[in-house]
């Protein structure tokens, strides 16, 4: 339990981006720029080097890397505070099942279990970031690409839905929760 001052007053963290969609240098930076971002705080993490070659990043097999990383800066006056995983699935393959299925969530929850528990022993918030199926007809949460153990395991899951516009060119968009599951932390 936390006071609202307390929060408040919370000190900028470093944000680990594991992302294979969009670069720092092209899109994310000067999106973070235009915000008013610190640049210097956000890692872009391209892979790990196993045996002198360097692989695409694996949530199976390289958890101990990251967990490595929070933990270098963890002691710092600046220490690891989100991780970004965009688009998840990119990052889901590795040595013990190489071709994921999507419809299992037996398979999904053993990857991403040992997540969940380096979120809450370092505190970091872990985003991942993902597509949704064309279906309108379906519910949202059941909408979004993957076993449903992406939002079942997920605390908060929020959509970004373009707006319908009355001009084109256009880009309004909205930021909905549509699962809420944390606890409060503020009384």
């Amino acid at each position: 339990v936390a006071d609202l001052d307390d929060l408040l007053e919370r000190k900028p963290g470093r944000v680990l981006l594991l992302g294979t969609e969009d670069g720092v240098a092209e899109l994310i930076g000067p999106r973070l720029k235009a915000a008013g971002a610190d640049e210097s705080l956000t890692i872009e993490i391209y892979g790990v080097t196993h045996d002198g070659t360097r692989d695409l990043f694996s949530m199976q097999d390289d958890i101990e890397a990251m967990r490595a990383l929070v933990r270098q800066y963890a002691d710092s006056e600046v220490p690891v505070r989100m991780l970004i995983i965009d688009p998840i699935t990119a990052y889901l393959s590795g040595q013990k099942v190489r071709k994921v299925d999507l419809a299992d969530n037996g398979q999904l929850r053993a990857i991403l279990t040992p997540w969940l528990e380096l979120a809450q022993e370092t505190g970091i918030a872990i985003v991942c970031i993902t597509h949704m199926a064309k279906d309108t007809a379906r519910q949202v949460l059941h909408r979004v690409l993957g076993a449903g153990v992406f939002t079942h395991t997920a605390r908060s899951v929020l959509v970004v839905a373009k707006l319908e516009a009355e001009t084109e060119g256009n880009y309004a968009k909205a930021v909905l929760q549509v699962k809420g599951d944390l606890p409060e932390t503020v009384k």
